[in-house]
């Protein structure tokens, strides 16, 4: 918990600093773009303090369960017959997973590796913006992404994936006049 608040405690002041550096940027009045430079990142910044602010409340709570849980498991002990037939049912549990350990195994080397995985996603899809452009390469960068992550709905990734890459594009080229290649 210590970790967590640090790092809670840490992303609130640099998302204040973020949000008084923000306020000098210039206003919708003076640009002639539909949102101005600043409205865009006051935005996402008040987003992650709303955000940050609901992991503090979480972390609190979820450190109190875990108290009262551990001063439930200090009153109650197990019975004397019940800790004789644990090693038992132990052995049994370890050797039906062993029967299953090459899948585990392979499961365990995409999620161990994961982070490479997706740097290396990355840096092809940058490459991939230059040929095909930003649809086409959204298009087809976000389902291996999400697949990576864990998603398996085939229709849930199609319908995301063209519906994700549209709205970002709609934003950037006609809410914030971004052009994107």
């Amino acid at each position: 918990m210590k970790k967590m608040v640090i790092f809670i405690v840490a992303t609130y002041a640099i998302s204040l600093l973020f949000l008084i550096l923000s306020f000098d940027l210039p206003r919708t009045n003076e640009v002639s773009a539909f949102t101005g430079p600043a409205q865009w990142p006051v935005a996402l910044i008040i987003f992650i303090l709303v955000l940050n602010t609901l992991l503090l409340f979480n972390t609190i709570k979820s450190n109190k369960k875990k108290e009262n849980i551990l001063l439930d498991n200090e009153e109650e002990s197990l019975p004397d017959h019940v800790e004789e037939i644990l090693p038992d049912d132990v052995k049994e549990l370890t050797d039906s997973e062993a029967e299953t350990g090459t899948e585990q195994e392979d499961l365990s080397w995409v999620n161990k590796n994961k982070h490479y995985l997706f740097i290396g996603l990355l840096i092809v899809y940058i490459v991939l913006l230059q040929y095909t452009g930003f649809i086409i390469a959204t298009i087809i960068f976000f389902p291996i992404c999400s697949i990576l992550m864990g998603a398996r709905n085939k229709i849930l990734l199609a319908v995301s994936s063209v519906l994700a890459t549209f709205l970002v594009y709609g934003m950037f080229e006609l809410l914030l006049n971004v052009p994107l290649p």
